[in-house]
This record gives structure tokens, C-alpha cells and sequence, in this order.
């Protein structure tokens, strides 16, 4: 191995433990409640394993035995690959390039503390930990997303991630982990709250350990953020919104968030981002009717989402889909447990969303055909449509549907309609080709 890429190597380990050391300190400072003594033992792995690394790199043995460690299934080491030219590198690190990063998850875990004892020396550890990355950072120079499912995720982890990709990597997305759910993902926020990386795109779903602490290091660090989707993590609350909004107002053009803890304070805040295309409240349960008009302040706005609407009157809805402002991109809209809808605002609705391509309206109870009969002769775009929960909603309109309305229809789920009859759905499955209905008692309709 190179005197060059043993310096690389080195350097990024001491610079993951800066970053954990600076972490455990931000945490001391600010007296975080969560138990920090699992930064502790990280600190002192990484130091350990620096110290291995120096000495070993003195024993010639050990350094052949480095050179020559197998990298993939396919038997290329580092010895190899530099000895190739450049076309025939380029066409090996194509294969090399297909060790995808969910394969890190298990390198990660050898560095809990019983499992390092068991290696026999810092050099295997370390090229665990260390090769895809390497690997990765040489193929793809300027890789701009990681998606994270299914996977061991740790700080070490994402120290290494910062480390490699600071000057292109824009998006990361860490799904729910079924088997390896992190805990005290409060630590990776913090640690992607940095200004030196260059990320505008986080989503963290159904992740465990988050609070405001950590999503405030986020949002104040970060110095552009164009989306930011917290699945059902209902930690955010209207001071970090605020924060939020205050810094980013100017870029912010995708927003999800758990509304458990927001109230109408939050809708402030959000009206000054005028750029957002896709906004997402999930339980809006602390929302009251008095500011729905500052939806209106989002002329680019493309998805709409909010649920839990079951404390907002049927005049908030008018205020927010007023006949005098029209949401001209707008194509997709859920409004979930919406109690209050009635006929007078779908036809609000219709009249201020004319390109709606998927619409969802669940338990609107004050909805009858009407009300229905406006969406189904006025929507000509819509594709998706979910209406559940409608009791007064008899649906002889669908008899013309392909043939004079809704002729694009794809999906039709008219769950706990009950006046609706099975054979006006059935019928009308017969008649379109590729279309799934379900019908008032929530099943699929097959033939």
C-alpha cells in the first residue's frame, strides 16, 4: 500500500473521531438527556484502531497482506487495480461498483465492543469499515444520493459518509429499519448538521431517538435545505419550524412533518416559504380554523396533504380554496378525516385545483352527490380518487364513467360508502380496462 493511501486512510479515521469528540461535547453542553456513553466507546474504538494502524503500517508483513486483501467476491485487490491501465480500471470498477451501500450494514457491525476483540488485528477491522467506502468514493467522485433501508446505521457510519462525500452527496434518505432500527438518531442528525456538506434533501422515516434538539442542529447547520421529510416522527414543534422557516424560507420547496405538537403559530412560520411545491401535515390535531388562508401564499404549490382535520369548520376549508385564487400546479390533494367537508366546498375545490390528478378526501360525511357529482363531471385529469366515509352518496354518476367523465381513472376507492351498489362498481370495472376499485366494504373487486 501506498504512503498516499495509507494517509488517506488515516486521516479519514482521525476525522471521524473529531467529529464524534466534537458531537459528545455539543451533547455536554447542552446536557442532552440521552445516554452519551455510546459516543464515549466509539471515541475510544476509533482511537484504538488509529493507533493500531500506525503501528502496523511499520510491519512490511502486515501491509502485503493489506495490498492483497480480496475488495469483492470477484478477487480484485488494490495491488490489482493499480496495476491496470486506465480502460481496463475503468471496466473493473464497474464490477466493483455494483457493491451497493446496503452491504455496509454488516461491516458496521463487527465494531461493537465484544465482536472488535475477536478480530485478530486493526487492519482487518479497518478494511471492513473502510473499503466499500473507498471503493464507492472512486467510482462514483460525485455521488449525490444514499439511501439508507434495511441497514445498520451508526455515527461511525455516517462520520465516514461525511467524510468521503462532503463536496456532492445532496440527498440522503433513511427508511424505517425493520431489523436494525438506531435508537439515538438524534446523534445523526446533529452530525448532518454541518456546514461544510453540501446535503439539501433529508428524509428520516419512522426513525427512533429524535427530538427537538436534534432536528434544531439540523436545520440551524445546514446551509441550504430544499426538502426535509420526518415521517411520522412527532417531535417537531413550532419553535423549530420557526427556525426552519426563518433560515431557509428561500429554498424550501418540500415539507413532511408530524403535526402532533404544531399549532396555528406553525402556519405562520410556513407562509413565508413561498418556493414550496410539496407540503405535508400529518395530524393536525392542535389546528384551528384561524389561518388557513395562508395556503393561498403557495402559487407553486403541486402536492397538498393534510390529515387530521377533523377540528377545522367547513369555512376554514372556504378560506383555503377561496373561487378567487387558483392553485394552477396543484395535482395532488389529500385531506384526511375532514368531518366538516360539505358539498359547497368540493365545489371550492373544483373550481380552484383544475388539474387535479390525484385527489383523497377521507370521512367527509357531509358530502352527497352533489358534491360528488362535481368532482366526477368537472375532474377530467384525475386518475386517483379516494372518497371513504361518505354515507349520503348513492353514485349513479359512475354509469357515464369512462365514457362521458373521468375517462383517465385508474383507482377508485370508495371505502365505507355504503349507499354506493356493488353492481354500478362492478359494471364499471367491466367496462374500463386497467382500473382497481374498491368498493364500500374495502375489498378489491375482481372478476
Amino acid at each position: 500500500m501506498s504512503d498516499l493511501l495509507f494517509n488517506r486512510l488515516l486521516l479519514s479515521f482521525i476525522n471521524v473521531k473529531n467529529r464524534l469528540e466534537s458531537l459528545l461535547n455539543l451533547c455536554s453542553i447542552n446536557e442532552y438527556r440521552l445516554d452519551i456513553k455510546e459516543i464515549q466507546i466509539y471515541i475510544r474504538s476509533v482511537s484504538s484502531l488509529i493507533d493500531n494502524l500506525q503501528y502496523e503500517f511499520k510491519i512490511n508483513d502486515n501491509l502485503k497482506l493489506f495490498s492483497n486483501r480480496s475488495l469483492c467476491k470477484n478477487g480484485w485487490t488494490w495491488k490489482k487495480i493499480q496495476q491496470l491501465n486506465n480502460e481496463e480500471q475503468f471496466f473493473n470498477l464497474e464490477l466493483l461498483a455494483l457493491l451497493r451501500l446496503q452491504i455496509l450494514a454488516t461491516c458496521f457491525n463487527k465494531f461493537d465492543k465484544q465482536k472488535f476483540r475477536k478480530q485478530t488485528t486493526s487492519s482487518n477491522i479497518m478494511m471492513k469499515l473502510i473499503e466499500e467506502f473507498a471503493i464507492l468514493s472512486r467510482k462514483s467522485s460525485n455521488l449525490k444520493k444514499i439511501h439508507f433501508q434495511n441497514v445498520f446505521i451508526c455515527p461511525i457510519l455516517i462520520c465516514l459518509v461525511i467524510e468521503y462525500f462532503p463536496h456532492c452527496l445532496e440527498t440522503i434518505i433513511f427508511d424505517y429499519q425493520q431489523d436494525n432500527n438506531y435508537k439515538n438518531f438524534d446523534f445523526i442528525l446533529c452530525l448532518l448538521g454541518n456546514e461544510n456538506l453540501k446535503l439539501r434533501s433529508l428524509t428520516a422515516s419512522y426513525q427512533l431517538g429524535i427530538t427537538n434538539f436534534g432536528i434544531l442542529q439540523l436545520v440551524k447547520n445546514l446551509n441550504i435545505l430544499v426538502e426535509l421529510n420526518l415521517v411520522n416522527i412527532n417531535a417537531i414543534n413550532d419553535q423549530s419550524i420557526k427556525i426552519l422557516c426563518d433560515k431557509h424560507y428561500v429554498y424550501l420547496e418540500t415539507l413532511r412533518i408530524d403535526g402532533a405538537q404544531l399549532t396555528d403559530r406553525a402556519l405562520d412560520f410556513i407562509a413565508q416559504c413561498h418556493q414550496l411545491r410539496k407540503l405535508m401535515i400529518e395530524f393536525c390535531t392542535n389546528m384551528t380554523d384561524a389561518n388557513f388562508s395562508i395556503f393561498q401564499n403557495f402559487h407553486k404549490l403541486e402536492q397538498l396533504y393534510l390529515s387530521t382535520l377533523n377540528n377545522i369548520s367547513s369555512k376554514s376549508f372556504q378560506l383555503l380554496f377561496n373561487k378567487n385564487c387558483t392553485f394552477k400546479y396543484l395535482h395532488s390533494l389529500t385531506l384526511g378525516e375532514c368531518h366538516m367537508i360539505d358539498d359547497n366546498c368540493v365545489r371550492l375545490i373544483v373550481q380552484c385545483c383544475p388539474h387535479l390528478i390525484d385527489l383523497t378526501c377521507s370521512s367527509a360525511y357531509g358530502i352527497t352527490d352533489e358534491g360528488f357529482n362535481e368532482i366526477v363531471t368537472h375532474c377530467n385529469q384525475l386518475r386517483y380518487f379516494t372518497l371513504t366515509g361518505c354515507h349520503q352518496i348513492y353514485g349513479e354518476i359512475l354509469l357515464d364513467v369512462p365514457e362521458k367523465y373521468l375517462k383517465s381513472i385508474e383507482y377508485l376507492n370508495l371505502d365505507k360508502c355504503n349507499k354506493i351498489d356493488d353492481i354500478i362498481l362492478i359494471e364499471l370495472f367491466q367496462r374500463k380496462k386497467f382500473i382497481s376499485i374498491v368498493n364500500s366494504y374495502g375489498s378489491l373487486i375482481e372478476l
